[in-house]
């Protein structure tokens, strides 16, 4: 069984998946307060990290990794903290869900909240706001990012619930793995 199916198996048998990853800090990197759940009630994310980076108020990395990233990853988009415009939204969303992406995670605001959670697609943001960020062509994705100060690579294992979100870097899934089957 592939490391993906064993960290599958371990969420299912618990309601706290990141409280127990938290557990083990000599693996896990617990992203700060400040990115909280637009879903209400939270909705679970778990997946390998496909990240962008924005630049200013500019979403075309959001758009191209979008198409980019595979089916199961967590979109983790590195707005720099930016909530004076929305880099996400019901459309962008559902984009997502269509392509089997996990969730999205953004340091940043989103928007349409409502239509989010019709859609009842996990999202994380640092706040909302009604008005879009622009297209313009700016920006990278499968870099490098930050979420509140913690370094997020593409692959890394993302988990996010209502108790919060936390890193995993894909160099640590191995052992991790061991520390939680030994304390179960």
């Amino acid at each position: 069984m592939e490391l993906k199916e064993r960290f599958s198996l371990l969420q299912q048998q618990t309601e706290d998946f990141t409280c127990l990853l938290a557990d083990h800090p000599d693996f896990t990197r617990p992203v700060p307060f400040g990115l909280q759940p637009v879903n209400f009630p939270a909705r679970p994310a778990v997946g390998p990290a496909y990240t962008a980076a924005t630049l200013g108020t500019d979403l075309a990395a959001v758009f191209t990794a979008l198409e980019q990233a595979p089916a199961g990853s967590v979109l983790v988009i590195d707005s720099r903290g930016n909530t004076g415009a929305a880099f996400t939204g019901e459309r962008v969303c559902e984009r997502a869900r269509e392509r089997g992406l996990a969730g999205i995670i953004i340091d940043g605001a989103c928007r349409d909240v409502e239509g989010i959670n019709r859609l009842g697609f996990p999202v994380y943001a640092r706040g909302t706001f009604p008005a879009p960020a622009q297209r313009t062509g700016a920006g990278a994705t499968g870099v490098p990012v930050s979420l509140a100060g913690v370094p997020v690579q593409t692959g890394d294992l993302v988990a996010a619930d209502g108790n919060g979100i936390v890193v995993v870097p894909a160099l640590n899934l191995p052992g991790l793995l061991a520390a939680l089957t030994a304390a179960v």
